[in-house]
């Protein structure tokens, strides 16, 4: 019902040990997790186990207290890893409130 109606439609599953394997099976176009917390698969596991587009790749602890070179770094990686393929480069969860300014600066350079 939902699909029909909308032109992007993503499930997202917070927390640690989700039941990943469940989320396929949504009528979503886009399946959103934290591929960092524990128990969950990382970004290009669950990309190969989906067989749709995944909206991961950004860990939001990283953003929050990490310098603006790590978040970078760890894009370039998550793009190395994953490729941009079906991919919404995105945190795993939420910004956190006290990421720094600077922080979120590096991941919009990123993804210019």
């Amino acid at each position: 019902m939902i699909k029909s109606r909308s032109k992007m439609t993503v499930l997202h599953n917070g927390g640690d040990h989700i039941y990943f394997d469940m989320l396929g099976s949504y009528p979503v176009h886009a399946i959103s997790w934290d591929a960092f917390a524990p128990g969950n698969p990382h970004l290009l596991e669950g990309k190969k186990r989906l067989g749709k587009a995944v909206m991961a790749g950004v860990n939001q602890k990283t953003l929050a207290s990490g310098s603006p070179g790590q978040i970078e770094d760890e894009i370039a990686h998550t793009l190395g890893e994953a490729g941009t393929e079906h991919l919404l480069l995105a945190p795993g969860s939420a910004i956190l409130p006290e990421t720094p300014t600077k922080n979120l600066d590096a991941l919009r350079r990123a993804l210019s």
